[in-house]
């Protein structure tokens, strides 16, 4: 849906808004099977969108006038940091109150296995692609996907050897998820304010 509405978009030359597609997106997803409010994929699909829209931005912001980025591979791979960054913190009270646990070697995974997956999803889309035109050729192109499956899978292997690597916090309670988030959105909401006055100084200087 968000695919669409950014591809709608470009092709009728008008701006979009990225909060706003996912507000949309939100929207008609929710009215077209309201069950998904129950559905824990649903809430960490959005809950990582929704990192990448708001907190994502702000944490390179910040980061941009305290680390200089040097070079394209150390840069990518900050980029990668930061945006794992992100949807941590929005994810955080979502994973322990389901799961009661939270990983801590889950960044340092994102940064080896990122890169990697954005071709795995593009090999996935092209195979299905294909699969619908001639089934053959969808199948040699999806073998293309085992090397990279692979490759994850013995990421997670070694990292997941390390020990003191998950924090069980079993109390963190409905509550507690509230006063996070919370607390979160104020905090961003100062942040928003301090940007929008330092831009504003910039354009005057």
């Amino acid at each position: 849906i968000t695919g669409i509405f950014i591809l709608l978009a470009r092709n009728w030359k008008r701006e979009y808004s990225r909060k706003n597609i996912l507000y949309l997106s939100y929207i008609i997803i929710i009215i077209y099977n309201p069950y998904f409010l129950y559905d824990l994929g649903f809430w960490m699909t959005y809950g990582s969108m929704t990192a990448l829209v708001f907190v994502y931005p702000v944490i390179l912001r910040l980061a941009e006038n305290i680390i200089v980025f040097k070079g394209f591979v150390i840069n990518f791979f900050i980029r990668i940091l930061f945006i794992t960054l992100s949807i941590q913190i929005v994810l955080f009270p979502i994973l322990v109150y389901f799961f009661k646990e939270v990983s801590l070697v889950s960044p340092l995974a994102n940064v080896f296995i990122l890169p990697l997956f954005q071709a795995l999803l593009f090999i996935l889309i092209v195979s299905s692609f294909a699969i619908i035109i001639w089934p053959p050729a969808g199948g040699f192109i999806l073998r293309l996907s085992r090397f990279f499956f692979e490759y994850i899978l013995n990421i997670v292997r070694v990292l997941s050897k390390f020990k003191f690597c998950v924090i069980n916090l079993s109390s963190f309670k409905l509550g507690s998820a509230i006063a996070y988030y919370t607390v979160l959105l104020f905090i961003l909401g100062v942040v928003y304010i301090i940007l929008k006055k330092v831009d504003i100084k910039k354009r005057k200087f």
